[in-house]
């Protein structure tokens, strides 16, 4: 049984570029004189198995505070559908470079047993090989989004005699994601096409706990429909009330940046994003 996970690295791509010493002393022209030979030497140790081992030390140390997180994220904490961010395969530290792989499906706990009820089995592409030089990294599967969509079918979602009977994230393109919702319009059926851009968003919820979000709408419609224009408005803004609760969420996206973000969608299955540390 496969489980859905999304990727988050944190990069140091700072590498030491300059360091200067000064020695303030009996004989300090004669100390200074060697100054450059020391700092060359200690930039290199920096950029070399030092560095090394102070990042490694840096990240033990973060793994402890990643260690100690919920196993689960909501954005609304009187709400009981949260994101699923138990590890799939640990935490490894490897060219400075911290991943972790979370699980990402939706889930309702609503029972009293809390139980994760949204999972479901699926066939997990295998993930693409890819970095950019962006301080945060994402790497996210289609069904991480389809495992939110499935779940919000479970809930009431009829206004104005307009049903939505299902909605799926069928394929990504190098501009967007495909999305299919399928319509009951009074009786009468109707599919919509949209292609819609992943969004990233991040907020802060009581606790100084600050929650990263991956959305998707319903508002770039790229074929027929029976509805009328207001009709589709009313939709795009009726999904967009009801649906928050079942995007893709995690709790450590304290200080990244909302605006220096980069979406590359790598292929039908896969979307990377990027940002920086503000």
């Amino acid at each position: 049984m496969q489980k859905q996970i999304y990727y988050c690295y944190l990069i140091d791509k700072n590498l030491t570029k300059y360091i200067q010493i000064k020695f303030i002393a009996g004989l300090q022209i004669i100390y200074n004189a060697l100054a450059g030979i020391i700092s060359e030497e200690i930039k290199n140790q920096l950029n070399g198995e030092m560095g090394q081992q102070i990042v490694k030390t840096l990240c033990d140390q973060l793994l402890k505070l990643l260690t100690q997180q919920s196993e689960v994220s909501k954005f609304n904490y009187d709400q009981n559908i949260s994101t699923d961010q138990r590890y799939f395969d640990g935490i490894t530290i490897k060219d400075n470079m911290l991943s972790v792989w979370f699980q990402g499906y939706k889930c309702d706990h609503s029972n009293t047993d809390s139980t994760c009820f949204g999972y479901s089995q699926t066939n997990i592409s295998r993930r693409k090989t890819f970095y950019t030089n962006h301080d945060v990294q994402y790497q996210i599967e289609k069904y991480a989004f389809n495992s939110g969509f499935w779940l919000y079918l479970y809930q009431e979602r009829i206004f104005n005699g307009i049903k939505i009977e299902n909605i799926t994230l069928k394929r990504f393109f190098n501009m967007g994601a495909q999305v299919i919702a399928q319509l009951d319009v009074n009786g009468t059926k109707d599919s919509l096409e949209f292609l819609e851009p992943v969004v990233f968003t991040r907020s802060a919820i009581p606790d100084h706990v600050y929650i990263g979000k991956f959305a998707i709408r319903l508002t770039n419609l790229i074929g027929n429909t029976i509805l009328s224009q207001n009709q589709l408005a009313s939709l795009s803004q009726y999904f967009d009330n009801r649906f928050s609760l079942y995007d893709i969420s995690y709790t450590n996206a304290l200080a990244v940046s909302e605006t220096q973000v980069d979406y590359i969608y790598l292929d039908e299955n896969w979307i990377h994003i990027g940002s920086n540390i503000e």
